[in-house]
């Protein structure tokens, strides 16, 4: 699940794409790149569906253990 200090506008429940993304809660109009793009929002409700293509679902990233060859410069 997506932390609200990351949250992304494509999955928000407040989200609506019609005419234009709109944010039901804040009342104003995005752009699709803001929409796409993770920010902070204190009114952010998950929702796993894309706003954009409802066919996808959220899907966490896998996290990249650390290379261990990889020389360290500290």
């Amino acid at each position: 699940m997506l932390n609200v200090n990351k949250a992304c506008c494509r999955y928000c429940c407040n989200c609506i794409d019609g005419d234009g993304i709109i944010c039901t809660v804040k009342n104003h109009s995005v752009s699709e790149q803001y929409a796409k793009s993770y920010h902070k929002c204190n009114d952010f409700e998950f929702n796993e569906i894309d706003v954009f293509n409802s066919n996808n679902k959220y899907t966490e990233r896998e996290k990249i253990a650390p290379d261990e060859n990889q020389i360290s410069l500290f």
